[in-house]
């Protein structure tokens, strides 16, 4: 199945200009977190070697719980254009 998760804290890591000049399909990688101070479900967004995201974390929970159970530290992604303003990121999760 697959599913979209929101993609955040580009002004924070000074990416939003590479996120927006991003095109519908590009690969990323999803990587765990466990150790963010901040949040201890944190999944960070990769692209060619730079960390430019965090999975929002309303939405993070699940996704960091499914890559813990199934001893995936990492999984690939694909960039997708949404509706709303945040820019997403799209895995397959079966």
């Amino acid at each position: 199945m697959k599913q979209l998760f929101t993609m955040v804290g580009m002004k924070y890591r000074h990416t939003e200009r590479l996120v927006a000049d991003m095109a519908r399909g590009t690969g990323l990688v999803l990587l765990r977190a466990p150790n963010n101070l901040h949040d201890p479900f944190a999944v960070e967004v990769w692209y060619a070697g730079e960390h430019i995201a965090f999975i929002k974390g309303t939405e993070v929970r699940e996704l960091a719980m499914m890559m813990d159970r199934t001893g995936q530290p990492s999984i690939n992604g694909i960039f997708a254009v949404s509706a709303d303003r945040w820019p997403q990121v799209e895995i397959d999760t079966r």
